[in-house]
Order: C-alpha cells, then structure tokens, then sequence
C-alpha cells in the first residue's frame, strides 16, 4: 500500500506552475508541469501527481485542439502505469474533464482521430463515459484499503468534519454517483431512470443493505453504490448517516416522495442513540415549519402551533447535541424562525380630517411607537430626507400611537389594520415606527446613532387634492379634481420640473400654468424629448406632488399612393392604353 504521508514540500513544485500561470505563459507552465509529473512519477510522489492533473485544465487554450485531444489520450494511456490508488485518481479526474470540460479537451470540430472514435455523436461519449464509471466501479473493493485521512488535503482541503468519508473507497463511489447524475448519461444511451420508486429502496440501513439491486437502470445503479457505501459503514453511525440521507434526498428528487416525512421520521428512530439523527430531525422540523406557513386564523388554525413545535425540537436537538454535523442547519432555521420584521402601509393621499388607515405585516415583535410627523415649509423641490428635517429641526410631532403586537414568541407572520386619528392641516407628513420613543432631532445629528434606530418610515400627504396624468399624442396632461366631491379644480397652479445633470443637480422649470374649469392642463412634448418630470399642484393651502415619464412618439405621417388600372397586363409599342 502506498504512503500518502501529507508534507508541506509536496506542493512546492507546484508554485513555480501558478506563478507561469499567473504571468500568463500556459505553454511555459505545461511543459514545467507535464515535466513534474515525471519526476514525481520516478519519485513515487504521486500525491504530487494527483494535484498536477487538476491543474492540467488551466492551460488548454493556446493549444491547437488536435494536440489538446492527443494529450488528453497520452495521460489516459499514461494512468495505466500508476499503481493504485493513484490509477484510480488520474482515471477518476480524466472522466470527470471528459464530462465537465469536453469542449476545453476537443473543442466543437471534427478531429482526426474520430474515423475510429467519434465524440461528434453523443451515443460514443456516453460510451466511454460509461465504460471508465463501470471500470472505477470495479476497483472499489480494492480501494477500501486506503483510509481517507492520508488523502483528504489533496481531494478536498481540510477535514472531513462532515463524516462523508470513511475510507477512500467512499470517496470514489460519492465521485461516481456524481458521475451517474450529469445529463451525458442520463440523457444519452439506454440507460434511464426507473418509472417508480420501491419501498426497499428507502429503507433503513440494516435492509437497504441486503435488498437485490439489478443494476437494470440508472436509479438502480445509483442505488448499488450507496449500497456499497452503507455496507462499509454500518458500524459507523456518523459516515452511515450521512450516506442514508444523501440516498434519501436522490430518491425524494427524482420520486418526489409523498411519505417523505415519515421516512425521516424512520430514519430519525433508527439513529436516535446518536448525534447522526440530528440531520433527519433537521429535515422533519422544516417540513413543520413549512407547513405552519400555511397558517390562516380562519382557514386553517391548526397550524399555527407547528412552527412553535419546529422551534422547541430544533432548540432542543441542539441542547442534547450541541456539535452535531447539521448544527449550522439547525441553527440557521432556528434564526429563521426568530427573525424579526415589520412593515407599515399607508396611502399617499389622504383627505383632511378623515382617519388615517395603517396596515401592519409583523412577525414575533411586540411594542411598537408610532409616530407621524409634520413637514414645517414644504418645499416639494428640495429633495430633503426625514434625517435632514430632523437634523434641520423642521418636523413637528402631531401623533404618537403605542402598539401592542401580540405575536411575540408566535413566530407567525400576521397582518392587521387600524386606524390613527384623523389629520385636520393640509401639507406633507411622515409616519415613523420604532421599537422606542428617541428624540429624532437629536439623534439625527450622529450618522451612526441615526442608523442605530433602526427606523421603520414612510410618507404621505393630506391634501383635498387628487390628480392623475397622462400623454396621448405628445400631449402631457394634468387633471385635477376635489378628492371629496370627485369634481374638477379649476385655477389650480400646475408646475413641471425637469434635473438636467449636465447642469447641476438642481430642478429646472420645465412649464407651469394653471387648471382649465374642467381641472385640465396640458403642455405639449418637445420634438425628440424623454425625460422624468415632477409636476408640483397647489390649490388654496395645499400642495402635492409626484412624478412622471414622458417622451416624443413623433407626429403622425400622411403617406399618398396613385394605382392605376389597365385593361390588359402587357402592350405592344404604339397600342394605345
């Protein structure tokens, strides 16, 4: 059995390779690594020539393709002089460029070497595809005597903290249901998924095990190998865990089972002793919480306590085992579940002295402020924030309203609607929400401090105006109407207002004029014109505003067309006609 003692020399050749690829010389780098290959290959350093293949794929490009397909065929032929495993790797990372990076190998052409192996059809690329899978295939029992731990530097990086390999036998037949799963083989030759899903199949480990697998189609094929790997491990619960869930979530995809929770629940039994269930009660608490999302108190009430329920299984799982394999899982649901939000709607007009309507979306917040805010002077041109009227001191305080939510804890997502006093004086208005009472004046004086409020706001005016706008045939229009009694306002001071950047950031008057007695006013657009107005309306104390698109559609076209009748299609010169 070879050696694969790890060693931080190992990679020093490799240096030199990445520094060429990084200046750009993939000839140069080629030729360092092709050359190292062989050197390790002398020195039965092969962990060195398993990492120099991975690189491979990096310089292909300045390649002529014909010369790319003969290399990819010399380091096949080549592979079969390694000793195992590193016979088992190279073949495993060629078949793997084969599929990922086919085109990188041998490009979209013709080759020369297809008059006795075609890849122009895709029926031969799934052919040897098939025959390097069924070759590996072969080779796993051999492999099981090479533990994972020498490799896992070289194969993945770091550590399996995630109990996936117990011995690199695992580690090759994960690699070939990988393989198994990309559309070349299961899109191409005879070998297709099987039409329904047995009940063995999803089993426990003790009798998946001894089902007979026919190895007849893909599913089954699949199958046999997370045979093999449950087989090796059944008296490792963390790494037979790991292999009974990923079997579970290849069959639930391509099956879509309909028992799929009391499946986890079976599986969750079977490893309950040990810290290898947490990834099925991981899987059960999400289908809880999935379903409490359906919660409605009138439609279906019922649910409501499953997302408590998800939330108390998942805290206690981490409880029992607090460094389980799904821990970061778990606890990503668990914030999920606790996360808090809160919104506030309001309409952006609304009639004096009627009652404000305020609809609330909110999950697992309990007292909430909500205060609105009156704009001293508004300037509709000034494009202030709420920050700079706190800064500046220009808001006045009409309301405060304190809420009780009653979701604290539910974590349900819930909506309700009420409504705040009624507002009497005309002008621009600014609802903020907040978990606090804060002076904002104060606050708005630190960036920071403004930001730590975590405000919740939103504007509206109160107004007895009410406009709408249209452009029809170049023509932008303004129509005005009392919002109470629907009737159009005439005399009303309409302004529109254009930025053009290339002069300031500063509004430039675009028109202005006043309402006609049917609440109208309109100004034509400008040949070759697009642009964003602001129309700003004022009538007695009040003003509103907003904005629209407009743009020159260009002026209709007369066309003429003279058609002439003959009696006849042809005429001999001098006929008359």
């Amino acid at each position: 059995m070879v050696n694969f003692s790890l060693s931080q020399n190992i990679t020093e050749p490799l240096y030199e390779v990445d520094s060429l690829i990084k200046i750009n010389q993939p000839n140069k780098a080629r030729e360092k690594l092709l050359k190292l290959i062989d050197e390790a290959e002398m020195k039965e350093d092969f962990e060195t020539v398993v990492l120099s293949y991975t690189y491979l794929k990096r310089m292909l490009n300045p390649m002529e393709v014909e010369d790319r397909a003969e290399l990819y065929f010399n380091l096949h032929e080549k592979a079969e002089g390694y000793q195992e495993p590193v016979k088992s790797f190279v073949k495993l990372i060629l078949t793997q460029e084969f599929v990922t990076n086919f085109y990188g190998w041998f490009g979209n052409q013709r080759l020369s070497f297809y008059d006795t192996l075609d890849f122009s059809e895709e029926i031969n690329k799934f052919q040897f595809v098939f025959d390097q899978i069924i070759e590996l295939e072969n080779r796993l029992e051999l492999l099981k005597d090479y533990d994972f731990k020498a490799y896992e530097n070289v194969l993945i990086g770091k550590k399996d903290t995630l109990h996936q390999f117990a011995g690199l036998s695992d580690y090759f037949a994960y690699s070939l249901i990988h393989l198994y799963q990309y559309s070349l083989i299961h899109n191409q030759g005879n070998l297709k998924h099987a039409g329904s899903v047995s009940p063995e199949w999803y089993s426990t480990a003790d009798d998946f095990v001894q089902v007979d697998l026919n190895k007849e189609n893909l599913t089954t094929r699949i199958l046999s190998l997370f045979q093999f790997i449950e087989k090796s491990n059944l008296n490792n619960s963390d790494y037979l865990s790991v292999a009974v869930y990923q079997r579970l979530h290849f069959l639930h995809k391509q099956f879509n089972l309909a028992k799929i929770e009391s499946i986890w629940r079976t599986q969750y039994e079977y490893f309950e002793t040990s810290s290898a269930r947490s990834k099925f009660l991981f899987e059960i608490a999400e289908i809880t919480f999935n379903k409490a999302s359906e919660y409605h108190h009138k439609l279906n009430p019922e649910a409501e306590h499953l997302i408590k329920e998800a939330h108390s299984m998942l805290n206690a799982e981490i409880e029992k085992f607090p460094n389980n394999d799904f821990k970061t899982e778990i606890v990503s649901l668990i914030q999920r579940i606790e996360s808090k939000s809160i919104s506030f709607t309001v309409p952006n007009v609304i009639k004096p002295n009627k009652k404000v309507p305020l609809l609330i979306h909110h999950r697992n917040n309990s007292d909430y402020v909500v205060r609105i805010y009156k704009v001293k002077d508004y300037d509709p041109l000034k494009n202030n924030s709420l920050r700079n009227y706190a800064l500046e001191d220009e808001l006045i305080l009409v309301q405060t309203k304190h809420l009780q939510l009653k979701n604290k804890k539910l974590f349900q997502n819930r909506g309700e609607e009420l409504f705040l006093e009624p507002i009497i004086e005309e002008g621009k208005y600014f609802l903020v929400a907040s978990d606090h009472s804060m002076d904002l004046h104060e606050n708005a004086k630190n960036p920071k401090e403004w930001n730590d409020m975590k405000l919740i706001t939103s504007s509206f005016v109160v107004s007895h105006i009410a406009a709408s706008t249209s452009l029809t045939n170049n023509v932008f229009t303004v129509l005005v109407v009392d919002q109470s009694t629907g009737k159009p306002i005439s005399g009303a001071k309409v302004s529109l207002h254009h930025i053009d950047y290339r002069k300031g950031n500063n509004y430039r008057v675009y028109g202005r004029g006043t309402t006609d007695k049917n609440g109208f006013f309109t100004t034509k657009i400008g040949t070759n014109e697009s642009r964003s107005l602001k129309y700003v309306i004022e009538d007695k104390n009040s003003i509103i505003d907003g904005t629209a698109y407009v743009y020159q559609t260009g002026e209709p076209q007369t066309y003429s067309q003279i058609k002439l009748f003959t009696d006849r299609a042809i005429y001999r010169p001098g006929q008359t006609v």
